[in-house]
C-alpha cells in the first residue's frame, strides 16, 4: 500500500474535517465550542504575554518542558478513544464491512492526533524563540535537538494510545490504561532506577525517559557530572531519541494493524 493511500486519500480523513468544521461550525455543542475556543485563545495569549514582558528571564528549556507536559496529555486524550470508541458506539462493524484496509483504519486514526501535536508545538514556536534572550547558552541546535525528542515522544505516544485502543473495548478503560502506563514509565521507572541503580547508570536505563532526556540535553555538563555523564553523554542527542521512538511508534503501528487482522479473522475485504 502507498503512502497516497495511506495518509494522502485515507478514507478517514472525512473524521477529522467532519469533527472540525462541527466545532468550528454550527452545531448544537456550538456554545460549548465557542466557550473552549475562547479559554483556549485567553490562555495562549496569557502565556504570549508572560514570555514577552519576563523574556530575559526565561529560557527555551522552559517553553519545550511545558510543550512536553502538554503533549503527554493532549495525546493521549485525543487518540484513546480511535477504535475503543468504535466498538463502544457499536460502529466498528460499520469499518469492518467497509472498502477500507486495517492499515488505512489506524494510519487514519492517527492522522488527527499527529496534526493536534503539530499544531500545538507550532503555536509553542513563538515563546520558544522569544526565551532565548533570558538564557545566554541556549543554541538553535539545542532547541533542535529537544524538540526531536518532544515530538519524537509524542509520534510514540500517538502510536501507543491507538495500540492500547484496540486492544481494549471501552474508551474509559482505554484512557485510564494509557495514563497507568504513562505514570509507570515517567515517574515510577525513574524513582525505581534512582533506589536501586548507581549514578553511573542511570543514563543508560533512562534513554527512553523524555523529561530526563531533555534535562541531560540542555545541560550536559553539570547534571552529566553528577551522575557520571562522560560515559553515557553521548546518548543524548536529541536525534537518536527521535530515531529510537519513530521506530518504536512504527512497530506499535504495525503490531496495531496486526492484532485488528487477527481479532477480524481470515475472511472480508479488509487486509
Amino acid at each position: 500500500m502507498t503512502f497516497r493511500e495511506l495518509v494522502i486519500d485515507n478514507p478517514l480523513q472525512i473524521e477529522f474535517k467532519r469533527a472540525f468544521r462541527r466545532f468550528f461550525g454550527v452545531s448544537r455543542n456550538g456554545t460549548l465550542n465557542a466557550a473552549i475556543l475562547v479559554l483556549c485563545v485567553m490562555v495562549y495569549s496569557i502565556l504570549m504575554l508572560v514570555v514577552i514582558t519576563y523574556r530575559e528571564f526565561m529560557s527555551p528549556i522552559a517553553i519545550l518542558i511545558l510543550q512536553l507536559i502538554m503533549l503527554t496529555f493532549i495525546v493521549p486524550a485525543n487518540l484513546h478513544g480511535a477504535i475503543a470508541a468504535e466498538r463502544e458506539k457499536r460502529t466498528w462493524d460499520m469499518l469492518l464491512v467497509a472498502p477500507i484496509t486495517n492499515a488505512q483504519i489506524v494510519i487514519g486514526k492517527m492522522i488527527g492526533g499527529v496534526l493536534l501535536l503539530l499544531f500545538v508545538s507550532a503555536l509553542l514556536i513563538p515563546a520558544t524563540v522569544l526565551s532565548f534572550a533570558g538564557d545566554n547558552d541556549a543554541t538553535f541546535g539545542k532547541v533542535l535537538a529537544a524538540e526531536a525528542v518532544v515530538l519524537g515522544f509524542a509520534f510514540f505516544l500517538a502510536a501507543l494510545s491507538v495500540f492500547i485502543s484496540a486492544r481494549t473495548k471501552r474508551a474509559f478503560a482505554a484512557q485510564l490504561t494509557i495514563y497507568a502506563v504513562l505514570i509507570l514509565g515517567l515517574i515510577v521507572w525513574p524513582i525505581f532506577t534512582s533506589v536501586l541503580v548507581p549514578y553511573r547508570e542511570q543514563g543508560y536505563l533512562l534513554f527512553m525517559h523524555p523529561y530526563y532526556a531533555l534535562v541531560r540535553i540542555w545541560d550536559p555538563g553539570s547534571f552529566g557530572s553528577m551522575v557520571g555523564g562522560a560515559s553515557d553523554q553521548g546518548l543524548f542527542t536529541g536525534w537518536l531519541q527521535l530515531i529510537v521512538y519513530l521506530g518504536a511508534a512504527a512497530v506499535l503501528t504495525q503490531v496495531t494493524i496486526q492484532s485488528l487482522t487477527n481479532s477480524d479473522g481470515d475472511a472480508g475485504p479488509r487486509r
